[in-house]
């Protein structure tokens, strides 16, 4: 998982038709202290998928328990391919059960 803001890494061609995949959920207080690991651990499976390019795991500034995923997807068919592999992988079903709320999720190219 990247761990700064540079979400595109250096020497990258981002292909025309990349999208931009944006979701922020909120964890579940008893969740909270693990959440970090996990994120590392989807953001290492979620990489392994067709047309991954990159992707960054961010936190909410004011210390809420509200996070977003940014990654960087070379199609949008990529990008729903993976979003369907994850709901349904065994080995994600435990992150979701530490989300209380999806409060977005959405795909977006430049204007």
């Amino acid at each position: 998982m990247n761990t700064s803001f540079q979400l595109i890494p250096e020497g990258t061609t981002v292909p025309e038709g990349a999208v931009m995949e944006l979701v922020a959920f909120t964890v579940k207080d008893e969740a909270l202290a693990g959440f970090k690991q996990t994120s590392a651990e989807i953001h290492d499976y979620v990489s392994t998928m067709p047309g991954y390019i990159s992707s960054v795991g961010l936190k909410a500034a004011d210390g809420s328990n509200t996070f977003a995923d940014l990654a960087l997807w070379d199609s949008l068919e990529n990008a729903l391919a993976a979003a369907t592999a994850f709901e349904n992988s065994a080995l994600c079903a435990p992150v979701m059960e530490k989300i209380s709320e999806v409060k977005v999720m959405t795909h977006l190219t430049t204007v």
